[in-house]
């Protein structure tokens, strides 16, 4: 593995290897076709480069959700994967509008913010906000 790939990222176990079948027996099961999912090829796939993903992370930021989305993605549920990185990156935005500063933001955009409403505020609507404070690039990139 990659040296920069933290050693207890880099080992994560091999729980691909029984996944198919696992698979295969809950979708006979509900009679539902096995390549409606993923296929192990796939998954494995996926799973190998995890630990190169997940090194990008900074590691405060790993938590259930990132147990969740490994979860999710040595089974093949990829799309849940997505969702829980993305609940991360919102939950991270949040915090970095807290540290920027309610009043400041308040000040900066003529509207009276508090947390109540920062957690009530719409995906979107955070990443406008986000954008306009400067704390995102129009890519999405995080600044620090």
């Amino acid at each position: 593995m990659n040296d920069l790939v933290p050693k207890s990222i880099e080992n994560l176990p091999a729980v691909t290897a029984g996944t198919d079948d696992l698979l295969v027996q809950i979708t006979s099961a509900l009679g539902v076709p096995r390549d409606v999912l993923p296929a192990k090829v796939q998954i494995d796939h996926t799973w190998d480069n995890l630990p190169r993903l997940l090194s990008k992370i900074p590691s405060e930021l790993r938590d259930e959700r990132m147990i969740r989305l490994c979860v999710a993605v040595s089974v093949g549920l990829f799309d849940s994967a997505i969702n829980y990185v993305w609940n991360s990156t919102i939950v991270e935005l949040r915090q970095k509008v807290i540290r920027f500063g309610l009043p400041i933001v308040a000040q900066l955009t003529s509207k009276t913010l508090d947390e109540s409403k920062l957690l009530e505020m719409m995906d979107h609507d955070l990443l406008k906000l986000c954008l306009e404070l400067n704390l995102i690039t129009e890519e999405g990139y995080f600044k620090h």
